[in-house]
């Protein structure tokens, strides 16, 4: 890439400060989000952006309200300055719960936190939704809109918020160079933000950044013209070996609009971890209250092909369970059962413990069965049913009528 080059060469003047890239990047960057110099601010990460946002807005008075999980680190820096937290629970679809969020802000001046898509649950909030709070908000909701995965959101629900900064000087747009840019280790962030905003950020920043290394990077990166849509191609080839992985050992798993996704593992996911880690395979750490996901980033394909080989492994020496059966997540044939429909042959693989299992005693099919419904609105669902009588005692196992239900299958001769 031409930022490894960049930065090859940027190594002979390491000994100076970084004052002849500073300037040259914010202009780069300007021209790459097509804004003034002005409206920039810039950070070593975007989790220093988040801190300085905190150091210039927040106060005992003025709350800063976060999603429940999301992103931690914003949170934390409660540590040092005397502001509240007030965390809401992401709803049940796993949005930002806006109706909640909204009316706490409207008791006093409030900092809001979006990270959309959202971190760790690689979930869209919808953008229309956030513009509606936006649009009516006072000056004294401050918005902070943390976009570090946009570039690979491909839900049509999601749009940047980089329209209000002009009209809206309480909205605030974050974003970085470590993901879609490879360069978390080169620590590059910034925001862009309404003049005044950004000048009253900039009052908190450390001048002399960013470092000469990573000022050099950002400016071939911005430069190099097929950059993002590589990055963006080899991040969904890696998204499919996961998918296809998890899928074929049962293993349910949140739609993703990130460079990770959170996926199920059932029992004790500091065992599951370490286990990794001793196979040279680091994999996400804990997002309470999500303690049965773990989240697992997108390296390059090839390193996806060995995290599936690995988890493969797991799963022959028992160590992963499914978390849905194998058999449902297969066939294509859709139709709804009625009473008088055929009834179709039930497929009773059990992923979980690689046999032959019956409905009534299956666990992981029951549980499947409740993975497929609630998936029912984007997907078809995915069942094969031996009997109405055996149909009827799933719908009860999982609280669902069966007027509700879709069933998936290939009818065959009894």
């Amino acid at each position: 890439p031409d930022a490894r080059e960049a930065v090859i060469e940027s190594l002979v003047n390491a000994n100076r400060y970084p004052g002849d890239y500073r300037g040259p990047l914010m202009e780069e960057l300007a021209r790459y989000l097509d804004v003034k110099v002005d409206n920039l601010t810039l950070g070593f990460g975007s989790t220093e952006i988040l801190q300085i946002a905190v150091q210039a807005f927040q106060g005992p008075n003025t709350p800063l309200i976060i999603a429940q999980p999301t992103f931690e680190d914003i949170s934390d820096y409660q540590d040092t300055m005397p502001f509240e937290v007030e965390a809401i629970p992401l709803t049940k679809d796993l949005q930002h719960d806006i109706g909640r969020m909204r009316e706490s802000s409207m008791r006093r001046p409030s900092v809001v936190y979006f990270c959309n898509p959202n971190n760790p649950t690689g979930t869209i909030t919808s953008s229309r939704d956030i513009d509606a709070w936006i649009a009516e908000a006072p000056e004294t909701t401050t918005f902070l809109m943390d976009e570090a995965y946009l570039e690979y959101a491909s839900d049509d629900s999601f749009w940047p918020a980089m329209k209000w900064i002009e009209e809206k000087p309480n909205v605030i747009v974050i974003r970085t160079f470590s993901k879609i840019f490879a360069m978390a280790g080169l620590r590059l962030g910034y925001s862009v933000s309404h003049p005044t905003t950004a000048r009253r950020l900039n009052e908190h920043t450390v001048q002399n950044s960013p470092s000469v290394v990573a000022g050099a990077a950002g400016i071939a990166s911005l430069k190099d013209k097929g950059l993002v849509e590589r990055a963006i191609t080899m991040n969904a080839e890696s998204k499919e070996i996961v998918h296809q992985t998890l899928d074929g050992l049962g293993l349910d798993y949140l739609p993703t609009n990130t460079n990770f996704i959170m996926h199920r593992i059932k029992g004790d996911l500091g065992e599951y971890r370490n286990r990794m880690a001793d196979e040279g395979l680091l994999v996400g750490r804990d997002f309470p209250p999500m303690l049965d996901y773990n989240r697992l980033s997108f390296g390059l394909p090839n390193e996806m092909d060995r995290w599936a080989e690995t988890i493969k492994g797991f799963r022959n020496k028992g160590w992963i369970e499914a978390s849905y059966c194998r058999g449902i997540n297969k066939t294509v044939a859709a139709a709804c059962f009625g009473e008088r429909q055929r009834p179709f042959r039930l497929i009773r693989y059990h992923a979980g413990c690689d046999s032959l299992c019956s409905l009534n005693n299956c666990e992981n099919i029951r549980n499947g069965f409740r993975w497929c419904h609630r998936r029912s609105a984007r997907r078809s669902l995915r069942l094969f049913p031996t009997t109405v009588t055996e149909l009827s005692a799933m719908a009860r196992a999982a609280r669902i009528g069966c007027s509700d239900l879709k069933i998936m299958g290939k009818k065959v001769a009894e």
